[in-house]
């Protein structure tokens, strides 16, 4: 059985960015959530850099739906340089990826948190 969606989303100064962590079976108005939950941590600390954990992520809907949902929240991802924290298992995660390179948004995927601070430190 899958869990309930749930994540945190907090900013966090020891590294620098706001930290979202989830879980769950998710449904799009979930993920919109998430990422204004986000947004409105990062305008709080002033601090646009967005580190999100989805590896115990599932997204209850299919692919042609992933791409919808990246559109309701593309006005959030123009903000927001995100790191994501996945599993290479999903498929999904690629196109997520895929489309916010397309679209010019600062957002990559990554399996080792590690790799995703110093993305994230890099760019300033």
């Amino acid at each position: 059985m899958t869990r309930s969606f749930y994540y945190d989303c907090h900013y966090d100064p020891d590294i620098l960015a706001v930290r979202v962590s989830t879980g769950g079976l998710a449904e799009p108005q979930d993920i919109h959530t998430l990422y204004q939950q986000a947004l409105d941590a990062g305008r709080e600390a002033n601090c646009y850099k967005l580190l999100l954990d989805v590896r115990e992520l599932a997204l209850d809907y299919d692919s042609g739906k992933v791409f919808q949902v990246l559109r309701d929240i593309s006005p959030i991802l123009q903000q927001l340089q995100v790191a994501r924290l996945v599993t290479l298992s999903e498929f999904k995660h690629d196109l997520i990826e895929e489309y916010a390179k397309e679209q010019g948004f600062n957002l990559k995927n990554f399996t080792e948190q590690h790799q995703a601070l110093e993305w994230l430190n890099a760019a300033g």
